[in-house]
């Protein structure tokens, strides 16, 4: 199985997070393997997390707005640092409906970064960025 070492390299925002929160990853990958459902990887993340000093909520609900009027809500897998939006998966592969998905949460949250982790055999994972000042405001 992996290890994962990722340095810190400023050209990525967020990215002394994104490295631990991959480090945990591949650490649940390499204890637990795969096969199992998101909920055992969300719970073996989140003491991964708090081992590696992460503030961290699961199931987090964000608000969706439409010209400024919330229009409903969507739950984030795990927050980390309400700085970085992780979305768990458990298949072949990441596929492009997953990356959209992530990128939608992105561009409909005040969150810039996200990571897709996917517990499949050796794991796999995607970042994604959207910057807030790309994101809609309500004087558009």
């Amino acid at each position: 199985m992996n290890n994962y070492s990722e340095k810190i390299d400023d050209r990525y925002l967020h990215s002394e997070i994104t490295g631990k929160i991959l480090q945990g990853f591949y650490s649940v990958l390499n204890e637990i393997g795969y096969g199992f459902g998101i909920d055992v990887y969300k719970k073996a993340l989140f003491i991964e997390f708090q081992n590696l000093a992460l503030n961290c909520e699961s199931d987090k609900a964000l608000k969706i707005e439409y010209k400024g009027e919330k229009i409903g809500e969507f739950n984030v897998d795990i927050l980390v640092e309400q700085k970085v939006l992780v979305m768990l998966i458990s298949q072949e592969k990441i596929i492009q409906k997953h990356e959209i998905q992530l990128s939608n949460q992105l561009k409909n949250s005040e969150i810039e970064v996200g990571l897709l982790l996917n517990f499949f055999i050796e794991g796999e994972h995607k970042r994604k960025y959207y910057s807030n000042s790309l994101k809609r405001t309500d004087s558009t």
